[in-house]
């Protein structure tokens, strides 16, 4: 069975083009890139058809690791971490939380739609700049949609290959002292080694659904990528890791989010850089190409983007808390008409592969699609004949009535493949999942694949770019 192929592309704006951020933003002659490292997607069988055990262990993942965000926005709201840049131990009982049953808890996402009650998680960054620090780099790609970068942690740098994730904050990686029970096979890192490690006593506990956790001492450390150095970086030394990283084929996990869906309470890097003299932005590219995925910290690579850019407003959750790359007034559009009447959040996770949507609203759009139905003996996946393939995109705008620009998915990105019993059926990777987000949609790299989409720290701003002709998906 063959697998339709599209290209992802940038389409013409529609209705009262968006502003375009000015070019000299982005002109920076000393630009140079932190490499993505990835492999081929596992997704599939040899013959082509779908493999449903690795799908539904990447919706696990993906279930588990919103969890923990949830759990550890709750803990920032009790005052049980960082807060005010006080370390404030854990109270015994959190243990009970922690420990609920992933039943359970999925029982109380369909009583409970918005997030936990709390303050706003941002941590404030200075507007007064000085030295213009910048890093790009390509980025690996190691297993199924796993993007890495190399990271050097400790003087002299201690280099590990960390997982790189929107939808998480925290830098964790292996401690000397973790057994191969807990940490497998990962590079450790050696405090003993590093003559900038800042150690802590602070026991940082972030704990999944699944009883598994990532567990270790926080600690404060130089670290480079490609070429940019920032100091104070806080991250976790990990003596546990979750069963999501430890299968990873990765030494731990970079994350990209705001504070406050961090076990640590901290900056993730690119606040941090900010704060030391990078640049307002960091972008990210990520491509099925080998070579072609990078992240850029503090600046972005001009050479490899053109067009207008198209910028949106970070939406902070219902209680006025910012915690993921999320942008409003969005909607998913099946053969050219919108899914919803109103529109919907959509989060941008380069740690997911696929379009998560709460299960009412992947209803909606399965509807729309000729054909669909669900999947035999699931709630989480629908099908689609192989022969039609539905023109899927998405539309970003800051009012209901004003479309600034139109996002379509790739063929190949939206065909998870066929099914083995009956191969005219093919899954689509829009999937049916309470995450706990309310109505939010989760945007994985089955749609951020073929454009970079980047961030203005100072300002709250994600901004998509098309890429240059010729530059692959």
């Amino acid at each position: 069975m063959r697998v339709l192929a599209a290209t992802l592309f940038c389409a013409i704006a529609v209705a009262h083009a968006a502003p375009t951020t000015p070019d000299h933003l982005f002109d920076d002659p000393n630009a140079t890139r932190i490499k993505l490292q990835r492999r081929d997607p596992q997704f599939t069988n040899p013959d082509g058809s779908v493999n449903l055990n690795l799908l539904n262990e990447e919706v696990q993942s993906t279930r588990l690791k919103y969890l923990r965000n949830r759990l550890n926005l709750q803990a920032h709201a009790d005052g049980q971490t960082i807060v005010n840049a006080t370390i404030v131990k854990r109270k015994p009982e959190d243990d009970e939380v922690y420990q609920e049953s992933l039943q359970d808890y999925y029982n109380f996402l369909d009583e409970v739609s918005a997030g936990v009650q709390g303050v706003p998680g941002v941590v404030p960054v200075p507007k007064a700049r000085s030295v213009k620090k910048r890093a790009n780099t390509l980025l690996y790609y190691p297993s199924s949609y796993v993007w890495s970068a190399l990271v050097g942690i400790g003087t002299p740098a201690q280099n590990f290959q960390l997982y790189v994730d929107t939808g998480s904050t925290d830098v964790a990686v292996p401690d000397s002292t973790c057994t191969t029970a807990n940490c497998g096979t990962k590079l450790r890192y050696d405090i003993t080694l590093s003559s900038s490690a800042q150690p802590t006593d602070t026991e940082i506990t972030s704990s999944y659904g699944d009883g598994s956790k990532n567990q270790g001492l926080l600690c404060q450390e130089t670290m480079t990528i490609a070429g940019l150095t920032i100091t104070g970086q806080d991250f976790i030394r990990a003596t546990s890791l979750s069963s999501t990283v430890l299968n990873l084929p990765v030494d731990g996990i970079f994350g990209l989010a705001y504070p406050a869906v961090g076990a640590t309470g901290g900056n993730s890097i690119p606040f941090t850089a900010y704060n030391q003299g990078a640049g307002q932005y960091f972008a990210l590219r990520l491509s099925a190409t080998q070579g072609q995925s990078e992240l850029s910290i503090g600046t972005i690579d001009r050479s490899r983007v053109g067009g207008a850019t198209h910028s949106y407003s970070v939406s902070r959750d219902s209680y006025n808390r910012y915690t993921y790359w999320q942008v409003g007034l969005s909607s998913p559009n099946v053969n050219g008409k919108p899914v919803f009447g109103a529109r919907v959040s959509q989060i941008l996770d380069s740690g997911s592969n696929f379009i998560f949507a709460p299960p009412a609203g992947a209803a909606q759009f399965w509807a729309q699609v000729p054909g669909s139905a669900p999947l035999a003996n699931s709630n989480t996946y629908y099908t689609f004949p192989c022969n039609q393939m539905p023109f899927v995109s998405f539309t970003f705008g800051r009012t209901i009535g004003a479309v600034w620009n139109n996002y379509t998915i790739a063929a190949k990105d939206f065909n998870l493949g066929y099914i083995s019993s009956n191969p005219s059926q093919c899954i689509g990777s829009v999937v049916s999942a309470n995450l706990g987000l309310g109505t939010s949609w989760l945007l994985g790299s089955a749609f951020s694949m073929g454009f970079f989409f980047f961030v203005c720290l100072t300002r709250e701003k994600i901004q998509f770019r098309c890429l240059v002709d010729g530059a692959s998906n």
